[in-house]
């Protein structure tokens, strides 16, 4: 394990960490921060033929169409156990959420905790329960069956 340096003002302080058999190859280059706070370097070329290279996608090579999704959620954490390739429904899965009870999938609407989840696009009203606990319990049953139904099909 290795750390790069991130430039620009926004890495200023800030390194990503890669595994040892990339970093010859990946320290060659300047990393910044983008604005969603991942390294990344333009590639070589004219202006308007150059595109963004994510420290992620190189270490990962992860497949076109598919994202990388950091596990623990630390976009400088760069290491290949840290990093897998998934769709982009996958990826919104594990993303980090803010809400009032703690609990994805759980609100407080209208003097209840309230329950629903989206599958496929699709928002589902799962119930109305009195404490939280009881609505995420739910929330998690349904994302189980849900999931259970799109593997074993």
């Amino acid at each position: 394990m290795r750390r790069i340096q991130i430039s620009g003002i926004r890495g200023k302080g800030k390194f990503t960490v890669v595994p040892n058999d990339v970093f010859g190859e990946l320290n060659k280059y300047i990393w910044h921060l983008d604005s969603k706070g991942y390294a990344v370097r333009w590639s070589r070329g004219d202006r308007k033929n150059r595109k963004h290279i994510y420290v992620h996608r190189v270490v990962n090579n992860t497949p076109e169409g598919l994202e990388t999704d950091h596990i623990d959620g630390d976009k400088l954490n760069n290491l290949r156990e840290n990093l897998r390739s998934v769709t982009h429904s996958q990826n919104c899965r594990n993303r980090k959420f803010v809400n009032t009870s703690g609990y994805r999938g759980v609100s407080w609407h209208q003097g209840k905790w309230r329950a629903t989840i989206t599958i496929n696009g699709k928002h589902k009203h799962l119930g109305y329960f009195d404490n939280k606990r009881l609505a995420y319990e739910k929330y998690c049953e349904t994302l189980e069956s849900v999931w259970l139904s799109t593997t074993l099909s």
